[in-house]
């Protein structure tokens, strides 16, 4: 999804789940490790001059079951700064691990979240909800 900006390109997309040790994935169980992570870039003059000021940036993210007996989770954040002349953010630059105790989803399908925003910077928001994922008790 297109951020607002002002001047320039702030782009949020690429939401990525996968257990520890494994390929990307979108069937994952509980009771195991898995990160998160996503992939935002940004240009123009404006987003080159928060990366100049090394602007703080957040990655926040959100799992919403859906159906009859849903469970819902905030995940957590990842609190970063931007790189100066970088323009793309991926990775550990945006990964949320969650280990095996506190992954503790209920078994369903889930609608996946992510939303990065900048503290210093209201109204500079981006977010992607691209990803459907099967929790599963092994």
């Amino acid at each position: 999804m297109a951020g607002q900006i002002g001047t320039g390109t702030f782009d949020v997309n690429t939401l990525v789940i996968r257990e520890a040790g494994d390929p990307p994935s979108n069937i994952i169980a509980t009771g195991r490790a898995f990160d998160l992570s996503l992939t935002f870039k940004g240009g123009g003059t404006v987003f080159n001059g928060f990366e100049n000021l090394k602007a703080e940036y957040k990655v926040s993210y959100f799992m919403e079951g859906i159906g009859v007996h849903a469970d819902e989770r905030d995940l957590g954040t990842v609190t970063k700064n931007l790189v100066p002349g970088q323009g793309t953010y991926d990775g550990d630059e945006t990964r949320l691990k969650i280990s095996a105790v506190a992954n503790t989803l209920d078994p369903g399908v889930y609608r996946v979240a992510g939303l990065v925003t900048f503290p210093a910077v209201p109204g500079m928001t981006g977010f992607t909800e691209n990803l459907l994922v099967e929790v599963y008790k092994p």
